[in-house]
């Protein structure tokens, strides 16, 4: 089934492959470290301390679970131009936790030649002062490092301070001559990734910092840039090392697909995306927001994956936070990896994504023609997608070899159908059975 906004056809476009990048393994448990748990948590102390023995019940079912995940963990699909950083194997709740960097930002000033023009367009001024200059010093170091103090582009000489500056002034002659064109331009904060890594409590804790809409297309147009410099050693030559290159990773998306039984078994929605926006031309996720200061939660007041994930559901799908109550319920949620997106071609960019799967579960109280009506409305619909398909998981394969699909949505589809494969996506019975549940309390 094919949900359509306009009637446009597709110019091709080929895929330019790029090389592949290092990868960071996670440590994983070992067999009897779990079977000692669950033998431990589910039977004997629940014998012990005196509690029903149909608790065995549930002790076998989550032991095959995790023989299952310790089996599709060995099968996971490694892309060249989408790299995992961190996997959550065990598809637990909450496994990815997020910690707000207070003292670090960092933001590439409008430049004083482009600002006035760029702020009577309406491309506002989001950020007052950087708090330090930490990360200014490492885009500093680390260019220095593969190409100098000095550098010559399009035939000229620049210091790295120089350097910056004329790369900030072609980003800003790009959106006022996108914004003459009336095309909606806007500038805003975003979150940074400053660290991940696996805490103490197996946990993946991913540090962040503030930076802002403009920063992110200026390093987008430094790194095209520094592409062009023919050195010995140079940053095309890329890994995932976070540390080493934060300031390259200012953006980070929440993104991935709406899973949906339609009475013919799981299908995957999945979207086109239209020309204006990143992977333009692309099949993509069902839904891709970027992570910003939109998404804290309501507890602490801290960024939060859960929020940017609703918000995006809501604004491009059009299942408002309200309605989500009626059909996806949190445990219907799984945010799967922590990975780097590397593409190639006329807007090579790196950026961080995190991918997710969503179930929706229709009922009375959330029927198909509610899913199409609400997309059709949806506050960002027409901007982020041409269309939706509907694609049944297990033909996913044949999909993703006829398709120009961009290599973060490759990679996810990949692994929700050997998700599938060993029957770890839950099912849309179970799913309402919880939300019927939750209203009953």
């Amino acid at each position: 089934m094919n949900i359509n906004l306009k009637d446009t056809l597709v110019d091709d476009t080929i895929i330019v492959q790029v090389q592949p990048v290092l990868e960071q393994v996670q440590t994983v448990t070992t067999h009897f470290d779990i079977v000692g748990n669950l033998l431990w948590d589910n039977l004997f102390a629940p014998l012990l301390f005196g509690i029903s023995i149909p608790l065995v019940y549930k002790f076998v079912k989550k032991l095959l679970k995790r023989y299952n995940l310790k089996k599709y963990q060995s099968k996971i699909i490694r892309e060249d131009q989408y790299k995992v950083l961190v996997n959550n194997v065990c598809l637990e709740d909450k496994y990815f936790r997020i910690n707000k960097i207070n003292d670090d930002e960092f933001i590439i000033p409008f430049p004083e030649t482009r600002e006035k023009k760029l702020e009577e367009l309406g491309f506002r001024k989001v950020y007052k002062k950087n708090k330090n200059q930490c990360l200014h010093n490492s885009l500093y170091n680390y260019i220095s490092k593969y190409y100098g103090e000095q550098l010559t582009y399009r035939g000229e000489n620049y210091s790295i301070p120089e350097f910056i500056t004329r790369l900030s002034e072609e980003t800003a002659d790009v959106f006022i001559h996108e914004m003459h064109q009336a095309k909606l331009r806007f500038n805003k904060y975003l979150y940074g990734i400053y660290d991940v890594r696996v805490d103490e409590d197996d946990k993946c804790e991913i540090s962040v910092y503030n930076s802002d809409y403009f920063t992110y297309k200026c390093t987008v147009n430094l790194y095209n840039a520094l592409a062009t410099i023919p050195v010995k050693s140079c940053f095309p030559d890329f890994n995932v090392n976070v540390a080493q290159v934060r300031p390259f990773y200012n953006s980070v998306a929440v993104g991935g697909f709406v899973i949906i039984d339609r009475g013919n078994g799981d299908e995957l929605v999945t979207g086109f995306r239209g020309e204006n926006c990143q992977s333009g031309g692309y099949w993509h996720f069902s839904y891709d927001e970027t992570f910003t200061e939109d998404d804290k939660s309501d507890e602490d007041d801290q960024p939060n994956l859960m929020t940017c994930l609703r918000r995006a559901l809501s604004e491009e799908l059009g299942i408002l936070r309200k309605t989500q109550e009626k059909c996806i319920p949190t445990s219907q949620i799984t945010f799967l990896n922590v990975g780097v997106i590397r593409t190639a071609g006329n807007d090579n960019r790196l950026e961080f994504e995190v991918c997710s799967f969503v179930r929706v579960c229709l009922s009375e109280a959330f029927t198909l023609e509610d899913f199409i009506h609400g997309y059709r409305f949806a506050k960002d619909a027409e901007i982020e997608t041409r269309c939706l398909e509907f694609i049944p998981i297990k033909e996913l394969d044949k999909f993703i070899s006829t398709h120009k699909i961009s290599p973060e949505s490759k990679h996810l589809a990949q692994t929700i159908s050997l998700l599938n494969d060993f029957n770890l996506l839950g099912t849309d019975k179970e799913g309402y059975h919880e939300i019927l549940e939750a209203n009953k309390q």
